[in-house]
């Protein structure tokens, strides 16, 4: 749906909108643990998925690991 740059200003804005600079110090803590509580769900839950697209990411055209794990002639 989102290109990766398209999805990078995506975040930043939702981001932008979502803190607000007013919360206390306690209200923020709150927000901190339960995104992190969040993420460490979606992660138990996804992990492996999550693993395969970050390497599928992080793949590139320029990605050489078959010339790497070739015989060598020498």
């Amino acid at each position: 749906m989102y290109g990766r740059s398209g999805y990078s200003l995506l975040k930043n804005r939702l981001l932008a909108a979502a803190l607000n600079p007013e919360w206390t110090p306690e209200q923020t803590l709150a927000v901190f643990e339960f995104l992190n509580d969040l993420a460490d769900s979606i992660w138990s839950h996804y992990c492996v998925k999550l693993q395969e697209l970050i390497q599928e990411q992080q793949r590139t055209p320029t990605d050489h690991s078959d010339i790497e794990n070739a015989p060598s002639s020498f």
